[in-house]
C-alpha cells in the first residue's frame, strides 16, 4: 500500500476575498500586517450569498496573521473589538460548517489555550472569542 505526504489545508487571500473583503481589514499579505477588520459593516455591505463567506475571510486572515506572528492574545484587538466582534461570534454561531479547518483551530488555540472540546465547532469558536476578547 502506497502512503502519502499529508496536506495541510491552503489558505490564500484569493482575488475574490481581495474583491469582496479587503476593504474591510483583515491580513494583508503583502504588507504582512493586521488591519482593523470592520466585520459588522462587512456583514450589511453584502448579500446573503457573500456573507456567508464572511466568517471564512475573518478565520482565514486570523490564522493567517497568527501564524505569521502578527497577531496574539494581546494584540487582538487591534484586529478585532466590540461590534465586530460581536457580529464574527454572532456570524460563527450560524456558520454551517460541519468541520473545522486546522489552520483555524491551531491559531484560535494558540490564541486562547483552549482545549481541543471548545473549539471543535465554529459556534464554539465563537463562544470562546467572545468570552475572551468581548467586553
Amino acid at each position: 500500500m502506497a502512503g502519502y505526504t499529508p496536506a495541510i489545508t491552503r489558505i490564500e487571500i484569493n482575488d475574490l476575498y481581495k474583491k469582496n473583503f479587503a476593504a474591510f481589514g483583515g491580513w494583508d499579505p503583502e504588507a504582512k500586517k493586521v488591519k482593523k477588520l470592520q466585520f459588522a459593516k462587512m456583514m450589511k455591505a453584502y448579500t446573503e450569498d457573500m456573507s456567508l463567506c464572511a466568517p471564512a475571510y475573518a478565520m482565514d486572515t486570523i490564522a493567517l496573521a497568527v501564524e505569521a506572528g502578527e497577531l496574539d492574545e494581546e494584540s487582538f484587538n487591534k484586529l478585532l473589538k466590540g461590534a465586530d466582534l460581536e457580529a464574527l461570534c454572532d456570524g460563527l454561531a450560524d456558520y454551517e460548517e460541519w468541520w473545522v479547518n486546522e489552520r483555524h483551530f491551531h491559531a484560535m488555540a494558540t490564541l486562547m489555550g483552549y482545549f481541543e472540546e471548545q473549539l471543535n465547532t465554529y459556534p464554539n469558536i465563537g463562544e470562546a472569542l467572545r468570552e475572551n476578547f468581548a467586553g
